[in-house]
């Protein structure tokens, strides 16, 4: 059965696929919220001088 054996093979490979997309995800959504919270350290230290 080589259609089998194919999608065998190719199982490990989508799955790393995922793994890899789902880790970017995650590195984005990070360094988002890290931006979003220079961006209001910002705003507090404007608050705080004035």
């Amino acid at each position: 059965m080589p259609m089998y054996d194919i999608i065998l093979l190719s199982v490990p490979f989508v799955l790393a696929g995922l793994a890899l997309l789902i880790h970017g995800i995650n590195l984005g959504l990070i360094l988002l919220q890290r931006r979003r919270c220079n961006a209001c350290r910002r705003m507090a230290c404007k608050w705080r001088v004035r």
